[in-house]
């Protein structure tokens, strides 16, 4: 099996327009593992998202999917889909039928499942992501955070390998913040690859294991949170802002408070455990 789940090469789309969405976007997307897709309004987030479920088509390039180009004739784009889960930002895009258990079951029903495993697919799905109490509620009676998690919940029902999320906690309190993001990792750890997009560079710092940075329809660096965001060239050149807390304890450092030896924390629990060891050593 191939290490990348998804390679393109020299992506261009252009809209109706005229609009350059795309411009020779290349990238490999690292099978089982968390990418934060962060860039400025306009940069081809969700252009570049959209053409990785096949609902876009690049004008130049290629997409290899699991070893494979991708194809765009019905099966092949059917195959895709059956595989590959996209949780838009708003749910209300998502959301069409009468009641939770309907809307959960739908996927899994156009999989040609049995009754019996259509049935222990939603079962699944709501229990991994604590909606079971919800299922015969309508969906139009919902908050924006359940709508969130049933939205999830639609994609899980097909069992994919890869679910592609558009800013998945925007609009959301703290609390479904943290809720997401806890079922986001839960996923990732049975096997998932998890794409999300998104605008907050705290939550991308603290949950990625890498992150891509667009730019002008295209990927202008790839690598894990530090060395992104230790990057001030980079910082300086899109629209990125450093995380809080990194900026806290790169001022920590700057200002001797700190070692300079010490690696970041990339949560609070674990500056919290510096700002204790630290301490312990005066």
């Amino acid at each position: 099996m191939s290490r990348y789940i998804f390679e393109t090469q020299d992506l261009h789309f252009d809209y109706p327009d005229g609009t350059a969405a795309l411009q020779g976007l290349s990238v490999s997307i690292e099978r089982n593992k968390k990418i934060a897709l962060l860039g400025a309004n306009g940069a081809g987030k969700s252009t570049f998202l959209l053409h990785l479920i096949g609902i876009l088509k690049p004008v130049k390039g290629k997409i290899i999917f699991n070893g494979q180009e991708l194809k765009y004739d019905r099966a092949s784009l059917i195959n895709l889909r059956n595989k590959v889960g996209y949780v838009f930002q708003d749910p209300e895009i998502q959301l069409f039928s009468a009641s939770v258990w309907q809307e959960v079951s739908f996927g899994p029903m156009n999989l040609g499942l049995t009754n019996e495993d259509v049935e222990n697919r939603v079962i699944r799905a709501l229990k991994d992501t604590d909606t079971t109490c919800l299922k015969d509620r309508p969906t139009h009676f919902l908050s924006y955070g359940q709508k969130k998690l049933i939205s999830i919940a639609d994609i899980l029902a097909i069992n994919p390998d890869m679910i592609i999320f558009d800013e998945p906690t925007a609009s959301l309190d703290p609390k479904y913040t943290h809720r997401i993001l806890d079922l986001l990792n839960d996923i990732n750890q049975r096997g998932v690859s998890i794409v999300m997009a998104t605008h907050d560079v705290d939550k991308a710092y603290e949950w990625a294991d890498t992150i891509l940075v667009m730019k002008d329809g295209g990927i202008i660096k790839a690598g894990p949170p530090e060395e992104i965001f230790n990057n001030e060239h980079l910082i300086q050149n899109t629209s990125l802002e450093k995380p809080l807390l990194l900026k806290i304890f790169k001022e920590l450092q700057l200002n001797g408070y700190l070692p300079q030896n010490r690696t970041a924390p990339r949560n609070v629990n674990q500056f919290i455990e510096i700002l204790h060891q630290n301490a312990l050593n005066k």
